[in-house]
């Protein structure tokens, strides 16, 4: 082919005559034994992250080489797409009766062969590449070379037999007859062809053709081929801008990310206000702009500020010079009426190509105030807040603002500097406290912006000092800025925060769902408005849903995984919901966090020991929790009754009653210093919700003696139903049970019963220990099994069961119908009071029958 016919950036075509005549010098062949694996046929490929996403395409290769299509199959995609492993893999899921010679690294000018067959792998090292052949040259001698190969598997070796010809740049007209004439020449000996290539112009109208194209992954995708390659955990947005900048090709987004470091990735740092364009992405993109015009390259320069100065989104105007072109070439795709860069950092490589042009032009150049400390601290790098505000300056009202939501949100002590004093700044009666609340406080009442002044000092005393002088006022004035509009999203989740410390959880769900369901601006707002979800589940008693929030924080910004409040609510669900023994007590950075933070961290920990049945721990932790903050976003109502039951439940009572007995704080020994935790009486307000009363009446019930203390537990079991939380419902049946296990056995058993089976149906298996433990005071871990009453051909059923044998199994052994066979494990289920098979084989595992031997 002419010289002139290359582009100059465009030297890195490899073609069929170049493949088929490499194997001319075949040096030598060196032969393993070794069983062919899937996986281990896979490893010859890229990294398995290549093939995230890509399960439409997998399956359409591997049903191209079961059928009997006689086209060639041409995958096509940019380099990073992951052709190459989806072929090799599709060929690894055909099993082991498949015959394989893959053909690759000729552009790198070391070509090689690689034959599998047989569960024998050849490596065929071959001479380096000759020059291509005069166009005209018959290629028949090349295609010989290719078949002697081929004859190394037998005729009747294999059922499949794949010849994959890999690292095909683009497909020009003399190539397009020598893969032609391949074809047609492995076919009649019963194999397939197919090649990778990165454009494949001119083939998709070809009928010798069956090209498949890789489109590019989602963002979702994106974040799944980050996260399994990345050893830190890769930051949501900043995932997101890499998918954007790579434009959906994996190995690009790869390239990218490992031009940044562990913070950036991770979201602790900014990301880079001058950032190369990695060299591995130039070569990635290197055939794709070789082909542009020189319109083509004015347009796209022309928005790469735009790239640069942004997230990586760009568009073109439909009536752009050169636009309708780089739509068939993939590079814009149409949106809203203009073209979006699908490929935003080919305009930053255009700029490079331009006559004249900087040599930094391949730089995101950003504004120096993009990366200043307000926004660092509105995109939540917290490295970078923790450095700047130390330094940062001081007087500003916006800052001040994002310094005192930051101290709060996180639980950190706030910094020198943050403490400004909530005192007007203007005629109206602003201050900085407003942008706390509002994104616009111009247009807010006056009314409400006083409102939002005196709610800044009193969440301010609570964070410092755990206490609040007028919860009444507190809830007006939480009332007065909710109902406002525009609000600022870390706003919401303090408002949040103080309606469940006030009991009132309905209302604060109800605010979340308003004022969340539009896109947060910020970083800071999202992982705020996600936090505070999180703090609703929990109170709700929805502790998965819990879960599923702090994911969503953890993966916006990872460093938040060390706040109290994070970590407080992973350890209370995997207690609650794997019965895991928390591990951690002292938190790291000690002395950095506030009294409300510690706080709330102990009720968690409280919470998730009194479930374990760790009494003596969940005491400790929850008389913690109620000395350092008296008003925890999880509901003192329910904090005080916890720690009642963990004082109680661990003392006992002197006067001889048992375990569990109730009576007057002022007459237990050692049990006097609860006295200041529970002197502020509990107001109506705080009971609002059916969870609220049955946690107040068992607190009452735990406290009271003999009918006073029954009629408070009937109080408390009325109200625990839904809707109130099914943890509400578990601790006030587990808690009546031991407040009656002495006088009535029997009732006491029911309510445990009824306990442990709500505990299996909701997965809250952590309250099982709790449960069991409670048994003791009955008298039996387990009521009667009733092994014993089981009739010989019954056991002989159960033992049967437990060895696994299926209905049908032993229907044909003990000569009866299978019906007849459920029928008598139903009534053995019923005789020992469980539901299943899987009921069954766990207690005859924890207490197995004398005669099973």
């Amino acid at each position: 082919m002419p010289e002139a016919d290359f582009h100059p950036l465009s030297r890195c075509r490899a073609c069929p005559a170049h493949l088929t005549s490499a194997v001319q010098g075949v040096a030598e062949v060196k032969q393993e034994s070794a069983v062919l694996h899937a996986t281990n046929t896979a490893q010859h490929g890229p990294d398995v992250h290549a093939l995230v996403g890509r399960d439409r395409e997998l399956r359409a290769i591997r049903a191209f080489f079961e059928g009997y299509d006689r086209r060639t199959l041409a995958v096509t995609g940019l380099s990073g797409s992951g052709k190459t492993a989806l072929v090799v893999r599709a060929v690894a899921q055909l099993g082991r009766d498949v015959a394989t010679l893959r053909i690759s690294g000729v552009r790198s000018g070391q070509p090689h062969a690689e034959l599998v067959h047989d569960g024998v792998t050849e490596d065929v090292r071959l001479q380096p590449r000759v020059p291509r052949p005069e166009p005209g040259q018959p290629a028949g001698p090349y295609v010989d070379k290719v078949l002697r190969l081929l004859e190394r598997v037998p005729a009747d070796g294999a059922s499949t037999r794949v010849l994959f010809v890999d690292d095909v740049c683009q497909v020009h007209p003399a190539e397009r007859e020598e893969i032609v004439e391949l074809a047609e020449a492995v076919r009649t000996r019963g194999w397939r062809l197919a090649i990778t290539l990165v454009t494949a112009d001119g083939l998709y109208e070809d009928e010798a053709f069956d090209v498949l194209e890789l489109a590019p992954l989602d963002r979702l995708d994106v974040r799944e081929v980050l996260a399994r390659s990345s050893a830190p955990m890769v930051a949501t947005d900043v995932a997101d801008r890499v998918a954007r900048l790579g434009g959906g090709v994996p190995g690009i987004a790869l390239d990218i990310a490992k031009s940044l470091d562990d913070a950036e990735i991770r979201g602790a740092e900014a990301w880079p206000a001058r950032w190369a364009v990695p060299p591995a992405v130039r070569r990635a993109y290197r055939p794709l702009v070789a082909r542009l015009s020189p319109e083509q390259l004015t347009t796209l320069a022309a928005v790469a500020g735009d790239v640069s100065r942004g997230d990586g989104r760009a568009w073109i105007e439909v009536g752009a010079p050169g636009a309708e072109g780089l739509a068939s070439l993939g590079i814009v795709v149409p949106d809203r009426g203009r073209w979006r860069l699908r490929h935003p950092l080919v305009a930053l490589l255009a700029q490079d190509l331009l006559p004249g042009g900087p040599a930094v032009l391949d730089m995101l150049d950003a504004a120096p105030e993009r990366w200043s400390l307000e926004a660092a601290i509105a995109g939540l790098h917290l490295r970078a807040v923790a450095r700047g505000l130390a330094r940062g300056p001081a007087g500003d009202p916006r800052l001040t603002a994002l310094r005192f939501q930051v101290a709060l949100l996180s639980g950190q002590v706030e910094q020198p500097g943050a403490a400004a004093p909530v005192t007007p700044d203007d005629a109206h009666g602003g201050s900085w406290t407003d942008l706390v609340w509002w994104h616009d406080p111009a247009a807010v009442p006056v009314p409400a912006r006083q409102a939002g002044r005196r709610l800044a000092e009193r969440f301010r005393a609570l964070e410092q000092t755990g206490a609040l002088d007028d919860a009444a006022a507190f809830r007006l004035d939480i009332g007065a800025v909710a109902t406002t509009g525009d609000l600022d999203g870390v706003g919401v989740h303090l408002l949040v925060r103080g309606l469940l410390a006030l009991g009132r959880p309905t209302e604060a769900s109800a605010l979340l769902a308003r004022c969340a369901a539009p896109g947060a601006s910020t970083v800071v707002e999202r992982v705020a408005l996600s936090l505070a979800s999180a703090m609703v589940a929990t109170v709700e008693g929805r502790c998965s849903d819990a879960g599923d929030h702090l994911d969503t924080v953890t993966r916006l910004r990872p460093d938040t995984a060390d706040w109290l409040t994070v970590r407080g609510l992973r350890v209370l669900q995997r207690a609650i919901y794997g019965g895991e023994v928390p591990t951690e007590t002292v938190p790291s950075r000690s002395g950095s966090w506030s009294p409300r933070a510690l706080a709330e961290y102990a009720v968690d920990l409280g919470a998730s020991h009194l479930a374990l049945a760790r009494l003596e721990d969940a005491a400790g932790f929850l008389t913690l929790a109620l000395e350092h903050c008296s008003w925890p976003y999880q509901g003192r109502v329910h904090v005080r009754a916890d720690l009642v039951e963990a004082v109680t439940a661990t003392r006992g009572d002197p006067g001889g009653e048992g375990r569990g007995a109730t009576g007057d704080l002022r007459r237990r020994s050692g049990m006097r210093h609860l006295l200041p935790l529970l002197a502020d009486e509990i107001s109506r307000d705080e009971l609002t919700t059916p969870g609220a009363v049955a946690s107040h009446a068992r607190t009452l019930a735990v406290l009271a003696d003999g009918a006073d203390a029954e009629r408070w537990f009937d109080k408390a079991l009325d109200a625990s139903h839904p809707p109130a939380p099914t943890r509400v419902r578990i601790q006030t049946l587990v808690s009546a049970a031991r407040s009656r296990a002495a006088h009535d056995a029997g009732a006491a058993e029911v309510m445990l019963d009824e306990a442990r089976m709500l505990t299996r149906l909701s997965g809250k298996v952590g309250w099982l220990p709790w449960i069991e433990a409670s048994r003791e005071l009955v008298g039996t871990t387990e009521p009667a099994r009733g092994w014993d009453a089981l009739s010989r051909d019954e056991r002989e059923l159960v033992a049967l069961v437990l060895a696994g044998t299926t209905n049908a199994q032993m229907a044909a052994r003990l000569f009866l119908s299978e019906r007849t066979v459920v029928n008598r494990l139903r009534h053995v289920y019923a005789a020992l009071r469980v539901r299943d098979r899987r009921d069954l084989v766990r207690i005859a595992e924890e207490d197995p029958p004398a005669w099973l031997g």
